[in-house]
């Protein structure tokens, strides 16, 4: 399986190369930069329909707020980039932006 050479495609080949089956479902964390803890819970309230599982934390060094967003599902190029479009929408509505992806695998 080819992924283009985009950030996303690194990603997904990387958990390919660590051993993931990626013909089968894994959970996906989708990392969602925040101004605060109130933008936060709005993209959860939004999102809340959609299989997510949602939490919200502050780093304690930055004070930095980010959201993770995680699924479980096929990681396809095409499933991980539809998912991050949808998400970076939603949380632009409310001031926040999509920063990336992360996952354990299934290996």
């Amino acid at each position: 399986m080819n992924y283009p050479n985009d950030e996303t495609g690194q990603s997904l080949n990387r958990l390919k190369s660590d051993g993931s089956d990626m013909s089968k479902a894994m959970k996906i964390d989708f990392f969602i930069e925040v101004p605060d803890l109130e933008t936060g819970r709005k993209i959860e309230q939004a999102v809340a329909k959609d299989s997510y599982e949602f939490s919200i934390e502050q780093d304690e060094d930055t004070q930095e707020w980010t959201c993770y967003a995680s699924k479980l599902i096929i990681p396809s190029y095409v499933n991980v980039v539809t998912e991050e479009k949808y998400l970076d929408l939603v949380a632009q509505k409310f001031g926040g932006k999509l920063d990336g992806f992360g996952s354990y695998g299934n290996a």
